[in-house]
């Protein structure tokens, strides 16, 4: 679902890194952050702690890395005012598109080196 939201992003991306990407912040932390609003506390708070535990589970993923060298902070990145992800952030940000490198680990191509 993230893939969708951040523009067809390949399906290599880490599920982590797709979240992050479509600001978009995983099921189980925001069915938390609704617990916690049922239960009384404040929206902003809510959010606030949503956005701690998202940052936690940024910041220890296994997977992801290109991504979180480019986006290391959570909140900033989904409380941005400007731009939305399309087909070719998304393909940037973690390093899977139209890329040698990548194209050669997958084994679409025959070498890592540029076309160019």
């Amino acid at each position: 679902m993230a893939l969708r939201v951040a523009n067809s992003g390949y399906s290599t991306i880490a599920a982590d890194a797709a979240f992050v990407i479509a600001s978009v912040p995983p099921l189980s932390i925001k069915a938390e952050e609704r617990v916690h609003r049922h239960n009384g506390m404040e929206t902003t708070e809510a959010e606030n702690r949503l956005l701690d535990q998202w940052q936690e589970r940024w910041s220890s993923s296994q997977k992801g890395a290109c991504t979180r060298t480019l986006i290391p902070d959570v909140a900033q990145w989904v409380k941005r005012r400007h731009g939305e992800p399309n087909f070719f952030l998304t393909q940037f940000l973690p390093g899977h598109g139209d890329f040698q490198k990548y194209l050669f680990r997958m084994q679409k191509t025959e070498s890592e080196n540029c076309r160019y």
